[in-house]
């Protein structure tokens, strides 16, 4: 983009050919600029070459920012030194993208006027639109104020021959664009791209393609930058205001919602973006339809866990259950009736295992939060779900109680993303909410026995089971360390456990743990562990060697494994 720059007393000028910028503007008194409170730097980044100068030292950092802002200042740098500042234009629609390659640009320009001795000033290509967020308007026009910014503005024009009126006004040769790796026209793009052959001919400048969402708010409060304040009410990706809401990911226990920057996930970046395509109902899984899972978390959601008022029992069942199913549990978190907490830990473990089930939080009270919890990690809205409110009544009905008006609500209201799936073959049970790669249960101990039983049969499918052996010994763990040592080295493929235990004459379990389908292996690691142990060490017990296998059900006989 030629680099244009101009002041709004000269803004006039620049535009005489061109529709102005839209007439729905704030009043100038009230700001549409929000700015990071918090940032590290302290020198004012309204001088480009002290913004220059700034951002050299910031890319010179050991650190993923540090790494991204040398390679965006590279690409500019050598898009000046081929096509000349006069005919560089910098695309600029008031996001947080544009705002990142606005800055480097400044920068980048005023570090080479300042070596090559010119004074060419920026020049910015604004394309209005209709239904324009009057926050976003005024946003731009405030920002080329700021900055005394030439402007080229189109109205009423599509991209192309925008930029086509652009390259013969201006004799533009190359664009700079804030097109990042994630964007749905960035497939086969580089730092520098030469346009579609359906586009007019120029250069496509891409300094923070390989930019992504983090990166992108570490810039802008790391040198406070400012950028439209909508960012600061919930918004991750602005477009016009018919297609874009705030990100429900962002939404807040009490009803508000958290800044862009907050957002954990930046693949949720674009979830309030609202598709100009009509809605398609989602395809409900059938009856046999499974998850492939091999790996699983469970996320017990409950104050009255942490309190202590409340055992857990649910990890123990959840454990065996998955263990049967031939499914991994691999890590297990106890967070409290908090929705950003919920939030938090669950985007987490969705993204980290195959499947999550959580427990807990369900109820019709108003410190039950999990399913708002499920729906902000998810990137999914809440609504009422038809399906669950008719089972709701129909349920209630039968059993002849009555049913409140806010209890039903309450508990129909589901994320959209949420698939109801019946019991097979058992229609009196409550059906079974799955979302994504996430199963929602009930926190009461029965209820979870019976919905995880289910899922696990029915809905998953997991690896080949865990071949498991149990030894129960007599003797004290610590006596018995030089016989075990010796058989685990022997059978690298054999995974050992040894617990120190006090159950009537048991002293130490040993527990052996192989692949499936590696029965010789683990048979003949048990085989030695027996025979290399000190005589009289196995318990006297029908169970003291035996298949866990057999013991994933709660008769394990009391003894922990």
């Amino acid at each position: 983009m030629a680099l244009l720059v101009v002041a709004l007393t000269a803004l006039a000028l620049s535009l005489v050919t061109h529709t102005p910028l839209r007439s729905h503007r704030p009043p100038m008194g009230i700001s549409c600029c929000a700015t990071s409170a918090d940032s590290s730097v302290g020198t004012s980044t309204d001088n480009a070459l002290s913004l220059y100068h700034n951002l050299k030292r910031g890319a010179e950092a050991k650190t993923p920012l540090g790494s991204a802002i040398k390679r965006g200042l590279t690409v500019l740098g050598d898009a000046l030194r081929l096509y000349g500042a006069e005919t560089v234009v910098c695309s600029f629609n008031g996001g947080k993208d544009a705002v990142v390659i606005l800055h480097l640009m400044r920068a980048a320009l005023a570090g080479y006027n300042e070596q090559t001795g010119g004074t060419t000033s920026l020049r910015i290509i604004f394309f209005e639109m209709e239904d324009e967020f009057p926050e976003v308007d005024a946003f731009v026009r405030e920002t080329i104020e700021r900055y005394d910014l030439v402007l080229t503005s189109y109205a009423d024009m599509g991209f192309a021959e925008g930029l086509k009126a652009c390259i013969a006004e201006h004799g533009s040769r190359a664009f700079v664009l804030g097109t990042r790796k994630g964007d749905p026209n960035a497939k086969g793009q580089e730092g520098f791209s030469p346009s579609s052959d359906w586009m007019p001919p120029f250069m496509r400048v891409n300094p923070i393609l390989h930019w992504d969402f983090a990166e992108v708010w570490a810039f802008l409060r790391e040198y406070k930058l400012p950028y439209c304040k909508l960012y600061d009410d919930g918004y991750t990706s602005l477009g016009k205001t018919t297609n874009t809401a705030r990100n429900p990911a962002l939404l807040r226990a009490d009803g508000s919602y958290g800044p862009a920057w907050e957002l954990l996930d930046g693949n949720l970046e674009r979830e309030g973006r609202i598709s100009s395509s009509p809605p398609t109902k989602p395809a409900e899984p059938k009856a046999e339809a499974r998850v492939k899972a091999e790996t699983a978390a469970l996320l017990i959601v409950g104050d009255e866990i942490l309190g202590g008022k409340q055992p857990d029992t649910n990890t123990l069942v959840a454990a065996r259950r998955l263990r049967a199913a031939g499914c991994s549990l691999r890590r297990v978190s106890v967070v409290p009736d908090e929705i950003e907490t919920i939030v938090e830990e669950l985007r987490r473990l969705a993204a980290a295992y195959d499947v999550v089930f959580t427990s807990g939080g369900l109820g019709p009270t108003h410190d039950d939060v999990t399913m708002k919890g499920v729906a902000a990690a998810l990137g999914m809205s809440m609504g009422r779900n038809e399906q669950m409110a008719s089972t709701i009544v129909s349920r209630y009905a039968n059993s002849g109680r009555e049913l409140a008006p806010e209890v039903l609500d309450k508990m129909a209201n589901l994320p959209s993303g949420a698939v109801v799936r019946p019991v097979p073959g058992d229609d009196e049970q409550w059906p079974i909410l799955q979302c994504a790669n996430v199963f929602v249960l009930p926190g009461v101990p029965s209820h979870f026995s019976a919905k995880a039983t289910t899922i696990c049969a029915h809905f998953l499918l997991g690896a080949t089971p865990v071949l498991a052996r149990r030894v129960l010994l007599t003797s004290e763990e610590d006596s018995i360390v030089a016989e075990l040592n010796r058989v685990v080295a022997s059978h690298r493929s054999i995974s050992f456990g040894s617990y120190p235990v006090r159950q009537g004459a048991v002293r130490t379990i040993i527990t052996l743990e192989a692949e499936g389908g590696a029965e010789a292996a683990i048979d003949r690691a048990l085989a030695e562990l027996l025979s290399t142990l000190p005589e009289g060490a196995v318990a006297q017990d029908e169970d003291a060697v035996s298949n866990l296998a057999s013991l994933s059900t709660e008769a394990s006989n009391g003894y922990s494994s």
